[in-house]
Parts: structure tokens; C-alpha cells; sequence
């Protein structure tokens, strides 16, 4: 029996989200909730400005090196390619298995990158 490539994609979304619900039922949310409330609001405006502050950076690093091999890619693209990368590195138990080699298949399938 052989899937359609739409059947596989809804297959996978399906257990891509079953396994986000999963990971979500064994945290301890309360306690985020918690912690999350004794943060104050000047902190908070800190913290996400160093996040954003890194992110701008790091994607930056990778347009540098990405003008530098003549690819047109702009900074949401490459911006967008990190965060996907990052994601799956969250959730995965190494780099072999998870955001890098994502990363590289985009860049190579999405921008002709050889």
C-alpha cells in the first residue's frame, strides 16, 4: 500500500501534534505559572531584549556567510530556517538527530545551496 506524499504530511502533523500534547501534559505548568508571575516587568523587557538581540546576531552570522557564497536569502528566510532548526533540536535528543541537518536540507532544498 503505497501513501499519498498529502496522507504522509497530515499523518505526520497528526503525531507531530499527539506528541506536543504529550510533552505538554508531563510539565509541570502550575509551577511555570508560578515562577513565571514573580518575574518582574522590567525584567521581562530585559530578558526578551537580549533573546531578540541574540537571535538578530546569530542570523546575521549565517547571512554573512550565506552573501558570502552569493546565495540570495534574505534575513526572515534565514531567520525562519534557525528557528526551524532550533525547534527540532529542542525536542530531540542531539544535533545528529535534529535541527542541523533540517537546516541544511532547507538551505540546499528550498535555496539551490550545493
Amino acid at each position: 500500500m503505497k501513501l499519498s506524499s498529502k496522507t504522509i504530511a497530515m499523518l505526520t502533523w497528526l503525531i507531530s501534534f499527539a506528541l506536543a500534547a504529550w510533552i505538554l501534559s508531563q510539565l509541570p505548568l502550575s509551577g511555570f505559572r508560578d515562577t513565571l508571575a514573580t518575574v518582574q516587568i522590567q525584567n521581562w523587557f530585559l530578558w526578551t531584549g537580549l533573546n531578540v538581540l541574540i537571535l538578530g546576531l546569530l542570523t546575521g552570522r549565517w547571512l554573512v556567510i550565506t552573501r558570502a557564497m552569493a546565495l540570495p536569502i534574505s534575513f526572515p528566510q534565514i531567520f525562519a530556517v534557525r528557528q526551524a532548526g532550533q525547534l527540532i533540536s529542542f525536542v530531540t535528543p542531539g544535533p545528529q538527530f535534529g535541527g542541523e541537518p533540517l537546516q541544511v536540507y532547507w538551505l540546499w532544498k528550498r535555496y539551490a545551496v550545493a
